[in-house]
């Protein structure tokens, strides 16, 4: 069959890229990055329609997961979990893993934010992980130790992004978050921007709760966190405040541009470079490029510059509800404001998430 010689194919193009003979893990990732990509084009061909393409798709999916290995049934997983927590794993309290967007043919947004999950989850978090820094617990897939979870107090209800909070009360009660980048959920992403707007500007609540409730203590340097998880953790807590700070600085700039200051050489190359990295966001356009490489689908990187226009929104949003009551205040005797995500499949009682 064609899709069995496009397979061999991609392993040979493998092999020359890490110039050395493949290993088994190497072809597992390769025919996985092969399912991923026809995964994505039977979305494409629904929306447009086309089932003859479809179902040819479907065939090469089915043939490419035959040469996967066998799932592990549910047997084999406990034992698994056991040998772990008797090999000395007996502080993690969370597993999470991959988030990846199953619309993401259909908008432009979508596809924007299937770019932003590549590179948040299968570099950041993964980075987070490899480092041992703060991996942020993420809902959308993992599973929370019952014990850890009665130990920190259970869920808070009050909070606006639930997953952050508990991320910090587990690390703060010397409990382990463990991201495992091979463990994927497939999620509704919100295919306009207002949509996406009211999704950012609650996590920005949410997490601007967290930061007023657990930096200090974080700052304390509890004995069981290290230097950096510290410090990495304080950061992580302060990224959606860090907008209100962006638009001052790029407001006083060009107050500053247009009252006649002479820039010195240095200080304007300084001042261009800092100005490029916060429009661009360096590091979150190379996690992306990188991301795109791992994933084996390198078309997507001509969506890079599009970032852009998501970045200068999400700014905008983000810096509104920084700047809001709601964001430091704690939540009214009623409960929070919890702002549905909009979802778009035809099945009845889909909730947002």
């Amino acid at each position: 069959m064609i899709v069995l010689g496009t397979a061999i194919s991609d392993v040979k193009n493998r092999e020359i890229e890490l110039r050395r003979d493949v290993t088994d893990d190497d072809v597992v990732d390769v025919i996985r990055k092969s399912i991923k990509r026809r995964r994505e084009a039977i979305e494409l061909y629904l929306t447009a329609k086309r089932d003859d393409l479809v179902s040819k798709e479907r065939v090469e999916l089915e043939t490419l997961e035959g040469y996967l290995p066998a799932q592990v049934d549910d047997a084999e997983i406990r034992a698994a979990v056991r040998a772990a927590l008797a090999g000395g794993a007996t502080n993690i309290g969370a597993v999470m893993g991959r988030v990846i967007p199953h619309n993401l043919n259909r908008t432009l947004l979508t596809r924007l934010l299937d770019l932003e999950r590549s590179g948040g989850y299968q570099v950041d978090q993964q980075a987070r992980m490899n480092l041992r820094l703060i991996p942020q617990y993420g809902g959308t897939v993992g599973g929370v130790r019952r014990s850890a979870l009665l130990d920190v107090g259970n869920w808070n209800e009050d909070s606006l992004a639930e997953d952050t909070d508990l991320t910090y009360r587990l690390f703060l009660r010397g409990w382990d978050v463990v991201y495992q980048n091979r463990s994927e959920c497939y999620e509704e992403v919100p295919e306009n921007w207002p949509t996406r707007i009211r999704q950012i500007q609650r996590w920005t609540r949410g997490h601007n709760q967290c930061l007023r409730k657990y930096l200090f203590p974080l700052l304390r340097f509890p004995r069981h966190l290290t230097f950096w998880q510290v410090i990495d953790g304080a950061l992580l807590l302060g990224v959606f405040a860090v907008a209100p700070v962006l638009l001052l600085g790029w407001a006083l700039a060009t107050t500053l541009f247009f009252m006649g200051y002479q820039y010195s050489e240095g200080i304007l190359v300084l001042l261009a470079v800092a100005s490029y990295s916060t429009l661009g966001n360096f590091a979150a356009f190379f996690e992306v490029a990188t991301a795109c490489r791992l994933d084996g689908s390198r078309n997507r990187i001509r969506l890079l510059p599009f970032l852009s226009l998501g970045f200068l929104v999400n700014l905008l949003a983000i810096a509104r509800a920084t700047l809001s009551r709601r964001s430091w205040l704690a939540a009214p005797s009623t409960g929070p404001k919890w702002e549905k995500t909009e979802r778009y499949r035809a099945a009845s009682g889909a909730a947002g998430a």
